[in-house]
């Protein structure tokens, strides 16, 4: 019986470490073609958190302990990776076209000593769960006067945005016009 129980168990670990190795590569190859999920577009945190949550259930089934050190260090790089960026995170907002067929997707995140510099990428909405990089530079605007730019969507221009199409959209930012072209 006890032969029986080992067999199952390891064809269950078997199982989702071959289920492991085929997500990850997955979310790899979706990552070297700039595709990135909404929720992490670091690309890191979906990983960390599938591969964790993989080893947990293999811990379980195997009831080996060895498993627990990948599990302990993986939990300990989430969380040093998280506090590292504690200050600094990054923020998302959307921007969608005049007929609702395209989203921008703005992500953005604000350093301040003095003065503010303020960084900027642009994604583009594809599927349901993700987004493309957009080819135009990321933006970095530096603002002296609080008062007349006081937070990253007066600082673009992305409350107020100037679309051309479905395609082109127009930011007045601080620095001058910032133009947009989603992809085709």
């Amino acid at each position: 019986m006890k032969d029986v129980e080992t067999s199952t168990s390891k064809k269950y670990v078997l199982f989702l470490l071959m289920l492991a190795l085929i997500v990850d590569a997955t979310l790899l190859l979706v990552s070297l073609k700039q595709y990135y999920l909404i929720f992490d577009t670091s690309g890191w945190n979906s990983f960390i958190v599938f591969n964790i949550v993989v080893l947990t259930l293999m811990l379980l089934i195997s009831k080996k302990k060895i498993i627990w050190l990948p599990i302990v260090i993986l939990f300990f790089l989430l969380i040093g990776y998280r506090i590292a960026f504690l200050f600094m995170e990054w923020e998302y907002d959307y921007v969608d076209s005049p007929k609702g067929t395209e989203t921008l997707i703005i992500k953005h995140r604000v350093a301040t000593l003095g003065e503010s510099h303020y960084s900027y990428e642009f994604y583009q909405k594809s599927f349901p769960f993700l987004m493309k990089k957009l080819p135009e530079e990321d933006v970095g605007i530096t603002v002296y006067d609080h008062d007349s730019h006081p937070n990253a969507e007066r600082t673009l221009g992305f409350d107020r945005p100037v679309w051309l199409n479905e395609k082109e959209v127009i930011f007045e930012s601080k620095d001058g016009r910032k133009k947009i072209t989603l992809n085709k």
